[in-house]
């Protein structure tokens, strides 16, 4: 593909549907990101700047509740699907009208794109990556999939006492990020910071799971790993991917723990422009 914009890294930042968006505009084919629990948009900042993802428009979200989205106040009482739900993507969807759109879903953030694909048929979806991913909230599966550390750190995360403490943020950081990357960590503490605690738990209050909508997905899945991980138990993830589907691919990097993306920055966007690539080529055949 010819490069369409890897001389502009001029970053867009927008408001759709109470959905704060930012973005790194080209003529290119869409990769949306969607961030997971107590995330933003500005976390996939570190790849706007990437040589190998320059032909593509690069969209990520702050949820409702989450980054500088509106609604970001939080009040007890919210209904949990208010948050992390498909319908929320329908306006950042609308950005990129008939472009080749692949979705990339961090930790939680899985959960709205399998909504969102399963109402909307509008959109010209050609794939999905998954980052460290988590199938289900809300219910056992997720509770007994979840990590020791990262366990211990969702508690103190949805305590009234500690939820908003110096040392609850750092190690919930800490946990998500395995890696020393101080500018990354302080991103992570940022997000979360802008994160109340009903939104947290409301999120976390959901039952949902979309393993299966996954485990039937027709279009192409790439699903990435890090070998590290101390956020999730990722075995249901692999074992999807050895089943022998045909739609379903795996890349684990060893050393790196739930953030690959800035772990392992230009690993990461070579692969994901080459899955992109490979996953219009598919749709198009």
């Amino acid at each position: 593909m010819a490069d369409q914009g890897a001389s502009s890294r001029v970053r867009e930042v927008g408001f759709l549907d109470g959905v704060r968006y930012l973005r790194r505009p080209t003529s290119g084919p869409a990769v949306i990101f969607v961030h997971g629990f107590c995330g933003s948009g500005d976390l996939f900042d570190v790849l706007f700047d990437s040589e190998a993802l320059g032909d593509f428009d690069l969209i990520a979200v702050d949820l409702p509740g989450h980054g500088g989205s509106v609604g970001s106040s939080g009040r007890e009482g919210l209904e949990p699907d208010q948050y992390f739900v498909g319908a929320q993507l329908r306006g950042v969807a609308s950005l990129v009208e008939d472009k080749p759109t692949l979705w990339v879903g961090w930790s939680l953030g899985a959960i709205p794109i399998a909504e969102f694909l399963t109402q909307d048929a509008g959109v010209n979806s050609c794939g999905v990556n998954l980052v460290g991913p988590s199938f289900a909230v809300g219910n056992k599966k997720a509770v007994e999939r979840s990590g020791e550390a990262f366990s211990a750190s969702l508690r103190s995360m949805l305590s009234a006492e500690r939820s908003v403490s110096a040392d609850t943020l750092l190690e919930f950081a800490r946990v998500v990020c395995s890696k020393d990357l101080p500018l990354f960590r302080l991103a992570l503490v940022g997000g979360a910071s802008l994160t109340p605690l009903a939104v947290r738990r409301a999120t976390l209050s959901r039952d949902v799971d979309v393993e299966d909508f996954y485990r039937q997905l027709q279009l192409p899945l790439l699903i990435t790993l890090g070998g590290s991980d101390r956020v999730m138990d990722f075995s249901p993830a692999i074992e999807m991917v050895g089943v022998g589907s045909s739609t379903a691919s795996l890349s684990v990097y060893p050393g790196v723990g739930h953030s690959v993306f800035a772990e392992d920055t230009e690993r990461y966007c070579s692969e994901l422009a080459e899955f992109v690539e490979f996953a219009i080529d598919r749709a198009r055949s």
